[in-house]
Parts: C-alpha cells; structure tokens; sequence
C-alpha cells in the first residue's frame, strides 16, 4: 500500500499534560511522512498530466504530418500485390457504375420531358 493513502493520528491518544522530546519527534516524523506523502501525490499528478499532453499532443503531430507523408511518398503500386480476380471485378464494378450514371441520366432526361 502507498504511504500517501494511510491514516495515521499525529500524535498518540496517551499523550502528556507536557509534550515530551519523543511526542516532539513522533510530531516531526508523522510531519515528514505526511510531506512525503503529500509529494508522491503531486508527483503522480504531474506525471498524469504530462502523460496526457505529450499524448495529445503526438496525436496532434501524427495527424498533421505523418498521414500525409505516408500517403504521399508510399509506393502503392509495390505496396500491394496484383491479384488477377481483384482486376477483373474492379473493370466490372467500374461498368456497372458507368451504366448506372446512365440510367440515372435517362432518368432525369425522362423527368424532364414529362
């Protein structure tokens, strides 16, 4: 367990009418594991928040940047391999999209002329 999540009183339940040297050093060293504990909190948190911008902001660079050059400099063409079926239904998909284009100008031509 983190010494920054226990509880722990300052000084005991039995202590003197008088503070005694060791209630004065029992205070002074709960004082420091308090301290120590109060650090190791802000620490995490620092650490958090510097986790997340650096974060957000090597997402702001990749979208800025590296997708463009990626897309920029690759080689397609060695990227991906020729497959035979992937061309052949590739030319057909690209002619059923011409004779759509065409039934939908006829359409509209038969629209028009109502």
């Amino acid at each position: 367990e983190r010494r920054s999540e226990e509880r722990k009183p300052l000084v005991p339940g039995e202590q003197t009418s008088m503070i005694t040297d060791a209630e004065t050093t029992e205070i002074i060293s709960r004082s420091f594991e308090y301290t120590v504990g109060l650090l190791d909190f802000i620490l995490d948190m620092l650490k958090m928040h510097f986790d997340g911008n650096l974060f957000i902001g090597f997402k702001k660079k990749l979208r800025q940047s590296f997708a463009r050059e990626i897309s920029e400099k690759a080689d397609w063409d060695n990227l991906v391999e020729r497959d035979e079926r992937t061309e052949r239904r590739k030319i057909e998909l690209e002619g059923q999209i011409i004779g759509l284009k065409e039934s939908l100008a006829d359409v509209k031509r038969f629209e028009r002329s109502m």
